[in-house]
This record gives structure tokens, sequence and C-alpha cells, in this order.
């Protein structure tokens, strides 16, 4: 992985949930209708969520490639919950950042160190995660680890599960966090990860 992909992810997704604690508090209406699909970079990707979620296009920025997913009931005027509610974030890196596939166990070998540690922390401190678990497969590392810096949005628990993976030719990040009212545990986690990754996969074939 290249480390200037790196530090531009871990921006976005600090930005991204700062924004969203502040669109909680706004009192822009929300839209009809839930958003499942949004195109990033004019068209060149595309985020979609796993089933009951919807896309915040509040605080979305798909000019940057980011894009932020929570329950469809609380983003829309849908009566609709997924089965295990969390936050999801996904961003896309820059046309030619891929670095993951071929390069898997390179890149749990950077988890599992303190320069990994780092790259996982919200604060930057490696000393404040703890890595719980990696999971790998063609192309994508999933790692769950706890930070214990104090979330970006109050409410989020500290445990997440973090993906990455290529799509399109760039670094993709796609992060799963639960709510310290309903904490994921692994499996719940594990299984709306994977389903997080598979949208994103669907939706950009090749």
């Amino acid at each position: 992985m290249r480390p200037s992909g790196r530090r531009r992810i871990g921006r976005g997704w600090i930005a991204g949930l700062a924004l969203l604690a502040l669109a909680a508090c706004d009192a822009l209406p929300l839209p009809e209708t839930g958003i499942r699909a949004m195109a990033m970079y004019d068209g060149s990707v595309t985020a979609r969520s796993p089933e009951g979620y919807c896309i915040d296009s509040r605080t979305s920025r798909p000019e940057t490639g980011f894009a932020v997913m929570g329950g469809c009931a609380l983003l829309s005027r849908l009566a609709i919950m997924p089965q295990v509610e969390a936050l999801i974030t996904v961003q896309f890196g820059a046309t030619g950042s891929a670095s993951v596939e071929g390069a898997e166990r390179d890149l749990v070998a950077l988890l599992r160190s303190a320069r990994g540690a780092a790259l996982l922390s919200s604060s930057g401190v490696p000393e404040g995660v703890l890595v719980e678990g990696i999971e790998t497969g063609p192309g994508v590392v999933l790692v769950r680890f706890t930070d214990t810096a104090p979330p970006i949005a109050a409410g989020l628990e500290r445990t997440e599960w973090r993906a990455f993976l290529d799509v399109a030719g760039r670094l993709t990040t796609i992060t799963v966090r639960g709510f310290e009212r309903a904490p994921l545990d692994r499996d719940r986690g594990l299984a709306l990860m994977t389903d997080a990754v598979r949208q994103i996969r669907g939706a950009n074939p090749g």
C-alpha cells in the first residue's frame, strides 16, 4: 500500500464522521426515498449500500469518493432498518492507487505493526489500538480492532471493522462501526462487512 493513499483515506474518514455529527443537528428535511447507490468521481465508481442501509447525501462527498451509510429510516422517510445496525463509510482512493491485490500478506504484516496501528487509530497513536483479528481473501484484507481514542462521533463504539481492497484501480477502504447502545459482536460485524464488500464489488464489476 502507498503511504500517501493511506493518509488521504484516513483524513476522509475523520472528516466524514465530523460532518455526520453536524448533520444530525441540522433541520434539513429527509428525502422521501432512500438512496442505495451513488456515483463517485463523476461516475468513475459507484458506492452501493447493503440491504436496509441508505447513503446519506448530506454528508457523503462523491467528488472526493466518500460515502456515508446508515439505516434507511434514519436517513430517509422509508421505515426500513437493517437487521444489524451500524455506521458504514466507503472511501475510494485516487486513480492508480490500487495496491492490495497480490500484496495481501504484506498488508497483514503492516496492520500488525506499530505503523499499521497508527494508520488504524483515529488519533494516530499506535499504543491505543488493539488488533483483534484479521481476515483475508483474494484482493481484500479485513481487520477488526479496538481504538481507545474517543470516537469522532458521539454514540459510536470503539471497536471497528475496516476493509482494504482494490476497486476499479483505486485503493478503497470500507469501515463498519456499531453503536454503544448496540455493539457489534465479531460474527455480526464480519457478516455486515462481508456484505458491504460484496455490494461495492458488485456495483463496480471488473
